[in-house]
């Protein structure tokens, strides 16, 4: 009788336990067969971190490859608040462990704010969302800073690059450089007008973060890369351009002019060495100057052919002894040749002009 029993039992048992392994196995290949994509995808959406991998802007060079406009990258100085916890650190003398209190005096040091100001901004961050996951310690430090401080290993601070466009030679041909935004978006000059050729174009990629806020390494993903922008050469001398610069801003400055112009154009081949305007403008600080002169007056002000040229004959005339600034010259308001081809001037003026008048004027 017992040994009866003790089979049910055992019979019993073996039933109970095949029906739960059933459930367990039926589970199991609901969540890694049957839902497995969905699953993958709600997770992936959770934990991939998207960022933009930035198309670096082509340089501008002189004919002699001076660098003229090239970029360099800067970065924004990013942290998890809601893993901004001690962290251990190893160093030559064992483990050490780094409260958030003393990564933030680290980072303060290198970019120059006080640890108040990244404590602050981790609490204040937490007080609005326990969960918040980003904000900025601040934006825009150079390579040699972003260096130190990723060089600490805090393991919930991170970075994003941002390219920022730069000008070594300052204000020389900065006229016909032009400039771009913040953001990058050229806005004038050859900037502006060579966007097809030096500017690049942006890409896309992911990575996965665990649970802590640290990246998982090899878990990037491309999604689009990016391109680079070209090289674009000029014709124009680097060299030439300060010295025209010069001599343009101190010829007009001595005449107390309001602006002006010099163009160097090799005439065999028409090739321009050198554009110069006055004022001009540094291109690493366009907010300093008048948005008057943020641009070329050379391209969007010339004079016509015959202001430029009057004073040429009227050099040579004084030259050759003919004339002097006192002598009347008749100066008609239009002029009709016998081979029918007709002149007029831009506007009224008198008949009779000295030599100086008709410079003046």
């Amino acid at each position: 009788m017992k040994t009866r029993i003790n089979r049910r039992r055992v019979a019993l048992s073996f039933v109970v336990i095949l029906i739960i392994a059933g459930l367990f196995v039926t589970r199991l290949i609901d969540i890694q067969v049957v839902g497995a994509a969905a699953y993958n995808s709600a997770s992936f959406g959770k934990m991939s971190i998207p960022e933009t991998v930035y198309g670096i802007r082509g340089d501008i060079v002189d004919t002699a490859g001076t660098v003229l406009a090239t970029d360099r990258m800067t970065y924004d100085v990013t942290v998890s608040p809601r893993n901004a916890k001690e962290f251990t650190r190893k160093t030559d003398k064992g483990e050490v462990t780094i409260t958030p209190q003393m990564a933030a005096k680290e980072i303060a040091s290198i970019t120059k704010q006080t640890p108040d100001d990244i404590i602050t901004i981790i609490n204040e961050a937490i007080a609005e969302d326990p969960n918040s996951d980003f904000d900025y310690v601040t934006k825009g430090v150079g390579v040699d800073a972003f260096k130190q401080i990723k060089a600490l290993e805090i393991p919930w601070i991170y970075f994003e690059p941002n390219p920022d466009r730069s000008y070594p030679n300052g204000a020389v041909a900065g006229n016909l450089l032009g400039y771009v935004g913040s953001d990058g978006t050229p806005l004038a000059g050859l900037e502006l007008g060579a966007e097809e050729c030096v500017g690049g174009v942006n890409g896309t990629q992911s990575y996965a973060r665990g649970a802590d806020g640290v990246r998982i390494p090899g878990s990037t993903v491309v999604t689009e890369a990016a391109k680079d922008g070209s090289t674009l050469k000029l014709t124009i001398d680097a060299d030439l351009q300060w010295f025209a610069q010069q001599t343009l801003a101190a010829s007009a400055s001595e005449q107390n002019a309001k602006w002006g112009m010099t163009v160097v154009m090799e005439v065999e081949t028409g090739r321009l060495l050198a554009v110069a305007d006055y004022p001009t403008f540094d291109p690493n600080d366009i907010d300093a100057y008048n948005p008057e002169d943020l641009g070329s007056r050379a391209f969007t002000s010339p004079y016509e052919p015959g202001s430029t040229m009057k004073t040429l004959t009227a050099a040579s005339i004084v030259d050759a002894g003919v004339v002097n600034p006192l002598t009347p010259i008749d100066s008609p308001q239009f002029i009709e040749f016998p081979n029918g081809a007709n002149f007029k001037d831009w506007g009224p003026h008198p008949a009779n002009l000295t030599l100086q008048g008709v410079l003046t004027w």
